[in-house]
């Protein structure tokens, strides 16, 4: 059983640039989840500028439905660029599934929903989302992301053990 315990949809939120918070300019995220709202709000309308913001300027990695593992701010950015020009904008309902919060860093589990709910043509996805506490405030380090195996198939379950 899935305890939901927070939605993002995307249909209800400003798909504008980011404001800054800060005099130099940057974007500072007070929160973990202020940094995943911005991330999955970059997301759905392929704003490539506000999503570079929401990412760590070092020791990033990010694995896509499907691809290898990316390294470093160079091959995870170059990704994304590529993915939101491909994509376009979208809908995107992000389901919060579990949360493991520390003082420095926090993990976030989602699964995402793409698309209007009401024609669920394509399958959601999971995604494991790290963030980190940095000096100029909450930075996603990691973004692993899969499709969900066990929504709109059958799933043998195979005990290991």
């Amino acid at each position: 059983m899935v305890t939901l315990l927070t939605v993002y949809d995307t249909r209800g939120l400003s798909h504008g640039p980011c404001k800054s918070n800060t005099s130099e300019g940057a974007i500072l995220f007070a929160t973990a989840k202020d940094a995943e709202q911005t991330f999955y709000r970059a997301f759905a309308a392929a704003d490539f500028q506000t999503m570079k913001t929401v990412w760590a300027d070092h020791d990033i990695a990010c694995i896509h439905p499907g691809s290898e593992m990316l390294l470093g701010p160079q091959e995870v950015l170059a990704s994304w660029g590529q993915v939101l020009a491909t994509q376009g904008a979208v809908t995107l309902r992000v389901e919060l599934l579990y949360r493991l919060a520390q003082e420095q860093q926090v993990i976030h589990v989602v699964r995402e929903h793409f698309g209007d709910p009401a024609h669920a043509d394509a399958r959601p996805v999971l995604a494991t989302n790290v963030y980190r506490r940095e000096q100029d405030g909450w930075r996603m380090r990691l973004h692993h992301a899969s499709v969900d195996a066990a929504v709109g198939a059958s799933v043998q379950r195979v005990s290991l053990h």
